[in-house]
């Protein structure tokens, strides 16, 4: 079982109170910030893959005196345990869980940052009741690669074969880390336009001592097996059925990710098509889709200021 961080404050951000709830046999690390009244509703805030929840702090920050704000570690990282266990339904069974036990009675927020995206994405298409505004940042899958458009069948499974192999060929063992300094190098390094001061910061929750003492990342590398079969064309069939008002945020630069992030042969600059992206925003019956000129995939990174405001503009006019 993961130990609660013993941490009140991060970047002058509260962590507020720090909890861990069981579903099923694993257990999740929740942080519940001040601000809000108990009558207010909850907001829920999903982080991406290789990310911890209190990255999204800038973001929250505008939230928690109008709502309820619970961050949590998805399962495999930051606090929370590492059971090996990530097809989506894993996350998508987790999620349902923690909407009985934080708002049993409500439907409530639910904002997520790319696998944090996809996840929220689905849930409210599968229980639209459930959700009352969705936030979905970055979480509607990379652009369609060139040669994956017009694949046969045939080049399909084959791929798919790959990716298994590369997925579960993945070792959970982690590389270890210097100092808190390299770690927030490289985090700095994976996203040039992070602010070096709260990567320092961010580094300590994002980091954890292993059984040997050693400093590795707070996340197991096998989570990367949820996107062994995940397409966008499977999330359209759920963004359909999602009833609630919807505000999909993507970044501009986010071909920066998507380039080198997918492993492909063929040279790629990562750039969607042509109205690719406003037409997945499309299939969400109730949405607003806003792109951000100067954000990359990270956009909680990039821009958390004007995340954080078009989230509440927007929450202020639909929730």
């Amino acid at each position: 079982m993961a130990n609660p961080r013993k941490l009140d404050s991060i970047g002058g951000f509260s962590l507020g109170q720090h909890e861990l709830y069981c579903v099923g046999d694993v257990s999740l690390s929740l942080y519940r910030l001040p601000g809000a009244n108990a009558d207010q509703p909850v907001c829920l805030m999903l982080h991406g893959i290789r990310d911890v929840a209190p990255s999204l702090l800038p973001v929250a920050e505008y939230l928690r005196s109008s709502y309820q704000v619970v961050l949590v570690d998805l399962r495999g990282h930051g606090c929370s345990d590492q059971p090996g266990a990530y097809a989506m339904e894993n996350f998508l069974f987790d999620l349902h869980a923690l909407c009985d036990y934080l708002s049993p009675n409500a439907p409530l927020v639910l904002f997520g940052h790319s696998l944090g995206g996809q996840i929220v994405s689905r849930f409210a298409g599968i229980w639209p009741a459930r959700v009352s505004t969705a936030i979905v940042a970055e979480g509607i899958g990379p652009p369609a690669h060139p040669a994956w458009r017009d694949a046969s069948v045939d080049d399909q499974i084959e791929r798919y074969g790959e990716q298994l192999l590369g997925a579960f060929g993945v070792t959970q063992q982690q590389r270890v880390l210097p100092s808190l300094d390299f770690a927030a190098e490289r985090l700095c390094k994976n996203n040039p336009r992070l602010n070096p001061t709260w990567a320092r910061q961010l580094a300590v929750l994002a980091t954890k001592q292993d059984t040997q003492n050693n400093l590795i990342w707070a996340f197991d590398p096998r989570v990367h097996t949820v996107f062994t079969n995940l397409s966008e064309a499977n999330g359209e069939m759920y963004w359909r059925r999602v009833n609630c008002p919807t505000l999909v945020i993507g970044g501009a630069l986010a071909h920066e990710y998507w380039s080198g992030g997918i492993s492909h042969t063929t040279p790629w600059d990562g750039k969607f098509a042509p109205g690719e992206y406003e037409a997945r925003a499309a299939s969400f019956p109730d949405h607003q889709f806003t792109l951000l000129p100067n954000a990359g995939h990270m956009v909680h990174y990039d821009e958390p200021d004007l995340v954080g405001q078009l989230t509440l503009d927007y929450l202020e006019q639909h929730a």
